[in-house]
């Protein structure tokens, strides 16, 4: 019953969310549930790890997102004032703030040193479906049904927005040169997006903008077979059936094929710190399961 997947950062866990409403934790080499957690009401569709790989948070149908502590195996605070299902989850790059999204159509920024909301956009016409902060963390983009909103905060207000007609917009992200890819999904077709961020404000002029405002798509079939894909160039997603799929992606027409990152470990220091926080947890055999 997975309806969510989430890779912790350093690539040894990763948590799945379920109708049950549990959200576990898997330990990718003992390819076992080594912590399960217990909380919500309906199920988590929305999972996001913090930064440094310590935290977890999970968004429920609910309209609750809980913030779980991987280090000491236990719920650290509720965030319940919005009043809709989850539909997404987005951390600051570099300070502590979280923005979430429901399905009550606005956006709510929380300080997570007080743990207090700090800002809230106006309801929208359409649901949001997903929501990013910019790499250099000036700015939050949601895409919306049928277009993409660039905000700020304190106090809160809309730099611009663009028409992307991507109606069932399933996942969304920042990639090289300044470009947000996008899919969404209709019938037996996914669709990619490219949104050219040079041509929004603030991150760029809309002066400058080619005539379709620097948005650009592709379609590829479900059914398409392709060879598996280099480091770097694959979706995952959960799908009607409760099944986590991996799909190769060819390099996207007009855009600059990403050059794969140089070999590297993280520090060791750190990964051994989570890794035995992680296995040191108390957990019961009931919740011991394979994958």
């Amino acid at each position: 019953n997975c309806i969510a997947v989430q890779w912790h950062p350093y690539g040894e866990f990763f948590a799945s969310g379920s109708v049950d409403t549990n959200l576990k934790i898997w330990d990718i080499r003992r390819k076992a549930c080594i912590q399960t957690y217990k909380g919500h009401a309906q199920g988590v569709r929305q999972i996001i790890f913090s930064p440094d790989g310590r935290w977890v948070f999970s968004g429920g149908d609910d309209g609750v997102v809980r913030l779980w502590d991987l280090t000491m195996g236990k719920l650290m605070h509720e965030f319940t004032q919005q009043t809709g299902a989850i539909n997404a989850l987005a951390i600051h790059p570099t300070e502590f703030l979280m923005a979430s999204a429901s399905s009550d159509k606005t956006i709510r920024l929380w300080d997570l040193e007080r743990f207090e909301q700090i800002s809230t956009t106006p309801a929208e016409i359409g649901q949001v479906r997903r929501i990013a902060f910019s790499d250099d963390g000036q700015a939050l983009l949601s895409g919306v049904e049928e277009s993409l909103r660039v905000w700020g905060w304190e106090p809160v207000r809309c730099f611009d927005q663009t028409e992307v007609r991507w109606n069932r917009l399933a996942d969304m992200t920042i990639g090289p040169d300044q470009q947000l890819l996008a899919g969404s999904m209709n019938d037996a077709m996914v669709t990619m997006w490219s949104v050219d961020l040079n041509s929004v404000r603030p991150f760029g002029s809309p002066k400058a903008a080619p005539v379709n405002g620097g948005v650009r798509r592709f379609s590829v079939p479900k059914a398409q077979q392709a060879p598996p894909p280099p480091r770097g160039r694959a979706l995952g997603a959960c799908s009607p059936a409760h099944n986590l799929h991996v799909q190769a992606v060819q390099a996207l027409p007009g855009l600059a094929s990403p050059q794969p990152p140089a070999p590297h470990e993280p520090p060791p220091r750190v990964v051994t710190g989570v890794a035995q926080a992680l296995q040191q947890l108390d957990v019961a055999e009931s919740d011991v399961a394979g994958v």
